[in-house]
C-alpha cells in the first residue's frame, strides 16, 4: 500500500492548491474528465462550507493511497465534527 499525505491551511488559495492536485491526480489516474470536473466541484464547496462554520487556518489533509492496485483519495478535516451535506437548523 502506498500511501501520501499532504498539509494544507484551510484558505481560498490552500482551496484552490488543494483543487488543483485533484485535478492533476485524477488525470494521472486516467479519470473520465466530467467526472473530474465533478470531484473539483463537490471538493471545493465542501471545503468552502467547513471554512464558514470553522473559518480559516484549520488543518486540512489530502491522503492519496494505492491498495490492490486501485488509486484512492481521502480528505481529512481537523476540528468539531460536521456534515456539511446536512443542512442545519
Amino acid at each position: 500500500m502506498e500511501t501520501q499525505r499532504y498539509a494544507y491551511t484551510l484558505s481560498r488559495g490552500a482551496i484552490d492548491s488543494i483543487s488543483d492536485f485533484v485535478q492533476t491526480y485524477c488525470k494521472t489516474c486516467q479519470v473520465e474528465k466530467k467526472a473530474v470536473s465533478r470531484y473539483r466541484l463537490t471538493l471545493e464547496e465542501l471545503l468552502l462550507q467547513y471554512m464558514d462554520k470553522f473559518g480559516d487556518g484549520i488543518p486540512v489533509y489530502l491522503v492519496t493511497e494505492k491498495r490492490l492496485g486501485r488509486n484512492f483519495l481521502r480528505l481529512e478535516v481537523e476540528g468539531a465534527s460536521f456534515d456539511p451535506f446536512r443542512s442545519e437548523q
